[in-house]
């Protein structure tokens, strides 16, 4: 099998860690043993016991339970886990929307340049769109 190394990962070795990337829409995350020490570092053992003890197996479409709670609880009482509706990521939240709100009847106005999704969304939501 063979791996593709992504081009600012190329770039980034050739200039060195002083390098902040403006391209990605991702951020270099931390590792296991980076996560750890952070959380040991704010005294926070149970979440660590957690992390260590947790599936990672998928989780339901919508979000796990227990996010979804922790979620509803920042926004209040009159708000449950049965509200909220936890994505993998922006491209899927605005297909969502677009479905929801949009139809062959609607006119979308979009940004471009930009995040193809944010184009695309409306199209796929047979409404007709602006650039």
């Amino acid at each position: 099998m063979s791996y593709i190394e992504p081009w600012s990962k190329k770039h980034k070795k050739v200039a060195g860690s002083a390098v902040y990337s403006l391209s990605n829409s991702f951020v270099e995350p931390l590792t296991n043993e980076q996560l750890i020490e952070l959380s040991l570092e704010r005294g926070d053992q149970q979440i660590v016991d957690e992390f260590r003890h947790h599936s990672l197996a998928y989780t339901p479409s919508g979000g796990s339970l227990d996010l979804r709670q922790v979620i509803a609880n920042f926004y209040g009482p009159d708000i449950s886990a049965d509200n909220i509706v936890v994505f993998p990521g922006g491209q899927v939240a605005l297909q969502t929307a677009a479905a929801a709100v949009l139809d062959n009847k609607s006119h979308a106005i979009v940004f471009s340049p930009g995040y193809q999704s944010v184009q695309q969304a409306p199209v796929q939501a047979t409404s007709q769109i602006t650039t």
